[in-house]
């Protein structure tokens, strides 16, 4: 904006000295110089560029207005309904058949070799979890087996199944 004020003041000062010399032109053909039409071509140029001046003006006020409304956004009430993205849950819930009597949630954290990390303790199969027993380990899953009925237990994040693959 700067640039553009000064670039109008020098547009000024060259019309007016552009003005002036013509009027020492004019005045070595006539006797008298014709100073009050330059004086008005001035004051003309001078009405042009103020009526520039408060457009740009005016221009640069709507933008003010339009950053200066207040924006909408939640109420303290549902801010506090929300949940800490920064917890972490103590332990991965698995998914698993309603008909399961074991009081206690399994939880499948890891897969390695031929061993499965169930509720935070390494298991081989055939060792007893619980009530089950260890029955096939798969590559994101474990086969649990009791008298009643076979369990499935997915490797977890959150409460998002997690994919492995092995390449």
């Amino acid at each position: 904006m700067g640039d553009e004020i000064l670039m109008k003041f020098y547009k000024i000062i060259l019309l007016t000295s552009v003005s002036f010399y013509i009027a020492l032109a004019n005045n070595s053909t006539q006797e008298k110089p014709n100073i009050e039409q330059t004086q008005g071509q001035i004051q003309k140029i001078l009405a042009q560029d103020n009526e520039t001046k408060n457009s740009d003006i005016q221009e640069y006020d709507k933008m003010f207005q339009s950053i200066n409304t207040p924006r909408k956004g939640l109420n303290e009430t549902n801010i506090n309904k929300l949940q800490d993205p920064f917890l972490v849950p103590k332990r991965s819930k698995i998914i698993h058949d309603d008909n399961a009597s074991s009081g206690e949630a399994l939880g499948l954290h890891a897969i390695f070799n031929d061993r499965a990390k169930i509720n935070n303790k390494w298991y081989k199969v055939g060792e007893k979890v619980g009530d089950y027993t260890l029955k096939k380990i798969k590559a994101s899953s474990v086969m649990l087996v009791n008298k009643d009925q076979n369990l499935e237990l997915n490797i977890t994040k959150g409460r998002n199944n997690v994919g492995i693959k092995i390449k």
